[in-house]
């Protein structure tokens, strides 16, 4: 699972996107105070309740969690206003990932290069951290062709947390999943948030492990969450 700075959305279907990547939503013009029931962001001087994050929802803790710390908010309108929606079953985007990624481990952005070698970044609410990404050589965006608005799968999303925070992983394979094969590229990546607890692979309906950890399945903004709360109490330091 994983999600983080998330007031940003995948293109889809010729939606329109503001600047900061998120989706045109319907202003709601009611002021909004904290919620005990579900998940309340500070913006600025105004508090906004995310109305599809509830407190009780498995996901809650961890969205409020990264939202405390200002790595995530939510939609915003036109007017780059908070609309109270956080979208925990919407797919993560490659471009949403290296921004999730860089505000998390609090990364320098200054130095790096005005323009990515990506063309697709250019001139986008990305830009900046889609040239960050390749100036830090992570491996997802390190060849400049990765198509960024793209839902990012499960690996990628691994890799990208653990080379954001600079996580050393061993050559020895241990097989923690069926369907991480030894020639998987960047199977030590998966293997090493398994053990550390970051991730976990599917269960069947009775909560059973089934071996699966699904390396090309896309990844939703609430599991993004958990994937980067769980990563900040581990590396925060």
């Amino acid at each position: 699972p994983i999600d983080l700075p998330l007031d940003i959305t995948i293109e889809e279907g010729g939606e329109d996107l503001v600047e900061d990547g998120s989706e045109e939503v319907e202003e709601d013009e009611e002021e909004q105070v904290v919620s005990d029931t579900h998940v309340s962001i500070q913006d600025g001087k105004k508090i906004v309740t995310l109305d599809d994050v509830p407190l009780d929802a498995w996901f809650g803790p961890f969205v409020r969690d990264v939202a405390d710390l200002g790595i995530i908010a939510g939609y915003r309108n036109a007017s780059g206003e908070l609309v109270g929606k956080y979208g925990p079953g919407d797919n993560v985007t490659i471009a949403q990932l290296a921004k999730i990624a860089s505000e998390a481990t609090e990364r320098d952005r200054s130095s790096c290069p005005e323009e990515p070698i990506n063309e697709a970044a250019i001139n986008s609410w990305s830009e900046e951290y889609i040239s960050c990404a390749e100036t830090w050589r992570w491996s997802v965006y390190v060849l400049g062709d990765v198509e960024i608005n793209r839902p990012a799968t499960r690996t990628e999303v691994v890799v990208t947390i653990l080379q954001a925070f600079k996580r050393p992983t061993s050559p020895a394979f241990k097989g923690a999943f069926d369907d991480v094969t030894k020639d998987l590229p960047f199977n030590e990546y998966i293997e090493l948030a398994a053990e550390e607890g970051i991730v976990t692979g599917y269960t069947d309906d009775n909560g059973n492990p089934t071996g699966q950890f699904g390396p090309f399945d896309k990844v939703n903004r609430a599991e993004i969450a958990k994937i980067v709360s769980i990563a900040l109490e581990l590396y925060g330091d």
